[in-house]
């Protein structure tokens, strides 16, 4: 199932069917880093206690900070046709819902969060204010979030980037557009951005390498778009040619020679199966990538450690998809039973620690948060 980031209902990014996934086993480390006496490491991937405010709620993606820091940001509806954007926190020893004020009146949903420090964090999305569409910006200062829009009736936020707490960039789109905006410590602009070839396109996620580098990624109807900005400008940056309908979801820095994306491909016949691309400084590649043992595999988010431990989670029809790159080639990590949904993951490097945060189906509950973690080394 494609994951579309135009702007839509707060709940089109889960993907429900799921079922049992394999029982999670060990995963090899190198070496012990040092972390919070709190965190259980068990070798594999740990399920963690998250709040669930109301009876549908879903974790859309994570950014962890240097220290214990995790924040995860989502949607949680109040009901059948409202819907309030969701923060969570991890301190080191749990996480906690924290208070964010919606902006629309209707339906409110946060995608991609990021901040140029703990207490400098942005979240954006999208609200629908009584069928008036726009792009949501949210910020944390260290003591409470505050609400703003984005520019403008029809845009949609997927992504976020904050290199410093005077440059941060959003990216999504507005109608079938990309569409980006720049934050200059002040106020968000518009910045103009390309479609692609065939003159649409949205943009799903954005990483920032340093202020006049800095890679976004998303798709057109039909191909994968990789647009790059070189500090004056945004372009379109060639991507190797698929064949099949094909997008890409997340994209994260190493270094300037060291980036990686990933999505799906979808064939003629509906399978999908895992997309991997990486940039070393000239060009980029297609990497191979495993794939989960059904005809639908994809991966929604890439979380890279450093550059040989590189780490990927997604979804298959059975559940939950993660793998692991250890700079030489992508494997399969066992990952939780149930019925999983993940859309977002992210790594502390001081840590060692991966975070991968999305919902789960309960019996009693149509959607719960869920969040879990994995202490690689």
């Amino acid at each position: 199932m494609r994951r579309s980031l135009f702007v839509g209902s707060v709940f089109a990014l889960a993907i429900t069917g799921a079922s049992a996934a394999p029982p999670v086993r060990a995963v090899a480390s190198p070496g012990a880093s040092p972390r919070t006496p709190s965190l259980t490491c068990s070798g594999g991937f740990v399920a963690d206690t998250t709040p669930n405010p109301k009876k549908i709620d879903i974790l859309n993606a994570a950014k962890a900070f240097a220290g214990s820091t995790v924040w995860a940001v989502g949607s949680t509806a109040i009901d059948a046709s409202t819907s309030v954007p969701l923060a969570e926190r991890w301190n080191g020893s749990s996480w906690s819902s924290v208070a964010v004020p919606p902006f629309g009146s209707v339906n409110n949903q946060l995608s991609g969060v990021a901040g140029s420090s703990s207490n400098d964090v942005w979240a954006v999305g999208d609200e629908d204010s009584a069928g008036n569409p726009g792009g949501l910006i949210e910020h944390w200062n260290g003591s409470a979030w505050a609400a703003s829009t984005g520019s403008g009736a029809g845009s949609g936020f997927g992504g976020v980037a904050a290199i410093t707490s005077t440059n941060a960039w959003a990216v999504g789109s507005f109608g079938l557009q990309t569409f980006v905006e720049h934050w200059n410590g002040a106020s968000w602009s518009v910045v103009a951005s390309p479609n692609g070839p065939g003159g649409d396109g949205y943009l799903a996620a954005v990483s920032a390498v340093s202020a006049s580098n800095i890679w976004a990624v998303g798709a057109t109807s039909t191909s994968a778009l990789i647009e790059h900005w070189n500090g004056t400008k945004w372009s379109v940056h060639s991507s190797p040619a698929i064949t099949g309908t094909s997008f890409l979801s997340s994209v994260r820095e190493i270094s300037a020679s060291d980036v990686w994306a990933v999505g799906a491909v979808e064939s003629a016949s509906f399978v999908e199966t895992t997309l991997v691309e990486h940039w070393n400084g000239a060009t980029w590649t297609i990497v191979a990538s495993p794939n989960g043992s059904s005809s639908f595999s994809d991966l929604t988010a890439v979380a890279p450690i450093s550059a040989t431990d590189v780490w990927a989670v997604g979804n298959q029809s059975s559940g939950a998809l993660a793998m692991r790159y250890n700079g030489t080639v992508w494997t399969l990590v066992p990952e939780l039973a149930g019925h999983l949904t993940l859309n977002g993951a992210t790594a502390s490097t001081t840590e060692h620690v991966v975070w991968a945060v999305g919902s789960q189906e309960k019996s009693s509950k149509p959607f719960k948060t869920f969040a879990e973690h994995v202490c690689p080394a």
